[in-house]
């Protein structure tokens, strides 16, 4: 009797280590994403298979934007940075920059604000923005949960973005990953 429970024990150990040993394995995988100007990093859980360079024109000049992105079932992730005109900086300010970045995830996708808190990441400004986006198939859904972090650093402005589009807290835990690993590199 005392040698099946031994051998129950030792099963138990190596059941136990082999599962912490692939949670530690799938932590491993995630890569560090720079920024193309590598002033702000984050964490995905791959590189990032999307990568896309969007310019348009504004009164202060062109403003080019550079955004990576990666989604997969349940959770869509993206950094973008935005290289500012030096006459917006000016004549718009911290605040209002920031301001007109939470509202441009809102208006890119049709998402209602639930919470904003202006806050410093590496001692640069920022603005957490957590909003609902609905689901247009489904009226009973109660909608899609996002975390915009919008992080101004010298003359670009940086939005890390994280919406989980599927109730799963596995899907959660890698959109706060991703909002907590923000780093600035100067």
């Amino acid at each position: 009797m005392r040698t099946h429970v031994r051998m129950l024990t030792v099963l138990a150990t190596l059941v136990t280590a082999s599962i912490l040993t692939s949670e530690v394995s799938a932590e491993e995988t995630w890569v560090r994403v720079i920024s193309h100007d590598e002033k702000v990093s984050a964490l995905f859980p791959i590189q990032p298979e999307k990568i896309e360079t969007l310019t348009r024109k504004s009164p202060a000049g062109t403003i080019n934007t550079r955004r990576v992105q990666h989604e997969t079932e349940g959770i869509l992730l993206s950094l973008a940075g935005t290289q500012l005109p030096r006459t917006a900086l000016k004549l718009a300010g911290t605040d209002k920059i920031l301001r007109n970045a939470a509202e441009g995830v809102l208006a890119r996708y049709l998402a209602t604000k639930t919470s904003e808190k202006k806050t410093q990441i590496g001692g640069e400004p920022a603005v957490i923005l957590e909003f609902r986006v609905p689901d247009y198939e489904d009226n009973s859904h109660p909608g899609y949960r996002g975390i915009a972090i919008a992080l101004l650093v010298d003359q670009t402005l940086y939005v890390i973005n994280g919406i989980v589009t599927k109730e799963d807290p596995k899907a959660k835990a890698k959109q706060q990953k991703l909002l907590d690993s923000i780093q600035v590199h100067k």
